[in-house]
């Protein structure tokens, strides 16, 4: 446990420090992803890398990039592993990049019609239901 807490710090200040030396600008709306090179070829599922991402924002946070991390201003996180074989670098080095979306002009529904007033779920979902 003390060893996870003190990575997630690690991660934490890295990103502050990094966000500060690349003098990001504050954003108001941002979609964030986090990309995994472990620099091998195993499979390895996306999600595991989540707390990675966290940490990663609470630095964006600490360089006073973010306003917060609520969903008001980030609107999306994603995480993907990329294996040796699909890197371009073709590096056996394990490396994570962040990638910062300035969405400020986005609209964060863009994908609901504007006057929108019906629910916003419909349908079945999963094994034997009617979608799927």
């Amino acid at each position: 446990m003390r060893e996870r807490a003190s990575l997630t710090r690690l991660i934490r200040n890295d990103t502050n420090v990094l966000a500060l030396a690349a003098r990001l600008p504050q954003l108001d709306r941002v979609t964030l992803g986090l990309i995994w090179y472990p620099g091998d070829n195993k499979v390895t599922d996306a999600d595991n890398i989540a707390p990675t991402l966290k940490a990663a924002i609470d630095g964006l946070r600490d360089a006073h990039v973010l306003v917060d991390d609520n969903g008001r201003h980030v609107l999306t996180t994603w995480q993907r592993v990329v294996a040796r074989r699909d890197d371009p670098f073709k590096s056996n080095r394990p490396r994570v990049l962040l990638v910062v979306h300035d969405a400020t002009g986005d609209n964060p529904l863009q994908h609901y019609p504007p006057a929108h007033t019906g629910s916003l779920v419909s349908g079945s979902f999963g094994p034997g239901c009617d979608g799927g």
